[in-house]
């Protein structure tokens, strides 16, 4: 979760989640999850979800992956935050309109 510390890493636990940018450039999301069944087989050790159904319904996703299936409680918060802001980043950008002052017609 792009934090260096015992408790984000990969290596030093047995349950991980990542939430990175779709690589498709597509919109959306994945939430990749480390398996219990592939702790020592890196080919299967982890599970990918593609998340492109909207932002509430990856936030929620996210949040279940988590806290929902007991998986790992305490990065429930990090990841609905880092699937919000990937979310966000792929947002247009809306023009601002800028109003200038009314000139008075003679």
């Amino acid at each position: 979760m792009n934090v260096h510390s015992y408790k984000n890493s990969g290596l030093a636990n047995a349950r991980t989640i990542d939430i990175v940018p779709n690589a498709d450039g597509e919109k959306g999301c994945v939430l990749t999850v480390r398996t219990k069944a592939g702790l020592r087989k890196p080919k299967v050790s982890s599970r990918s979800v593609t998340l492109k159904r909207g932002a509430r319904k990856a936030v929620k996703s996210a949040a279940g992956a988590t806290n929902g299936s007991f998986y790992r409680s305490d990065l429930t918060q990090i990841a609905m935050a880092r699937a919000s802001k990937i979310l966000m980043g792929q947002r247009p950008v809306k023009e601002k309109v800028r109003k200038g002052r009314k000139t008075a017609s003679a």
